[in-house]
């Protein structure tokens, strides 16, 4: 189903405002990637409160960021640092976190400030793309979910810079970065505690090629542009093909996807992507308490065969692979 016609840009920046106005859940969040001209590749990301009860404080409420820099080099740094959940604050187009981390969105532009000591980042991000949500109501409604049966509760989900460009400027120690960057950010929210979103496992993927974007989570649905116009936003149906196999995980982490195949097919566009796997530390690697679920993020390269419009495109870009998993 390619509902691209059905989610107009106010209808999604109303799911924005919920997410900003409303009370936090335990399972929230923001997420920033950004591919660098060099190749280098930035995460920012943040929840309100920890996803997993904490072994050591029970019931203490904690807000986390993370900061993920791939240099170059293939050399992975990662900055992650909580704060009690009492120091996040939300308003209206504003999230911050004491004076570490803040966000504020203007004029349709996200501008992120980092405040480490060992970090210091200013983003500005901007969609040139039109916003996007798994589901053509931004969210599915409870009623919806009862009359297929389900009995988890609503997840809201959306995509507001599905393909964007960015101003980063980053220093570190080493590194003094000013560059023009890809930029993608989500946010959701789920009703429930984790515990609760009967999903054992997600598989989400990222490819950012210098003219096609594509995204998606197994099973779920599909995000294909471009960079001029959106071809695919919505979740398949009957007659559409959408796999995502070949999976290997890490042999020392069965819970981290490295490799897969994906293959997408309707009548308007074939694909093919095979992300081969790198050496590279995770850009993410966020445990549960009892270390048995895992949040991971791990870059590969995609190979993307597309046939469209009566032309192919094969091309290799940069990828993101992101799991979460139970053992």
């Amino acid at each position: 189903m390619n509902y691209r016609f059905l989610q107009p840009k106010w209808f999604l920046e109303k799911i924005e405002r919920f997410h900003f106005l409303s009370p936090t859940t335990r399972f929230q969040w923001w997420y920033f990637d950004l591919v660098l001209e060099d190749g280098a590749i930035i995460i920012i990301a943040f929840v309100p409160q920890l996803w997993w009860p904490s072994d050591v404080e029970h019931g203490v409420s904690t807000s986390r960021l993370f900061v993920s820099l791939r240099h170059t080099s293939g050399t992975v740094e990662r900055w992650v640092v909580d704060r009690p959940s009492r120091e996040f604050k939300l308003s209206d187009g504003h999230a911050e976190i004491a004076d570490i981390f803040s966000l504020n969105k203007e004029d349709g532009e996200y501008h992120l400030s980092v405040r480490l000591p060992e970090v210091k980042a200013s983003v500005q991000v901007k969609a040139t793309v039109a916003p996007f949500a798994a589901s053509p109501f931004g969210v599915l409604p409870l009623w919806l979910l009862r009359l297929f049966s389900q009995k988890r509760l609503p997840l809201s989900y959306a995509s507001l810079v599905p393909r964007g460009r960015a101003r980063v400027q980053l220093q570190t120690s080493d590194v003094n970065i000013d560059q023009i960057a890809m930029a993608y950010h989500e946010q959701g929210r789920f009703e429930g505690e984790p515990s609760e979103f009967q999903l054992k496992e997600w598989a989400w993927f990222h490819v950012v090629g210098t003219e096609w974007s594509i995204f998606g989570a197994e099973d779920t649905f599909i995000h294909i542009t471009d960079g001029h116009s959106t071809i695919q936003r919505g979740f398949p149906m009957q007659r559409e093909t959408y796999i995502l196999s070949e999976k290997q995980y890490l042999e020392n982490d069965s819970r981290v996807l490295q490799k897969a195949a994906l293959f997408f097919k309707t009548s308007e566009i074939s694909l093919n992507v095979l992300f081969e796997p790198s050496r590279e530390e995770n850009l993410t690697h966020w445990s549960s308490a009892d270390a048995r679920q895992l949040w991971c993020i791990r870059r590969a390269t995609a190979r993307v065969h597309i046939e469209h419009a009566g032309k192919i495109h094969d091309f290799s870009a940069p990828a993101l692979l992101e799991t979460f998993r139970c053992r």
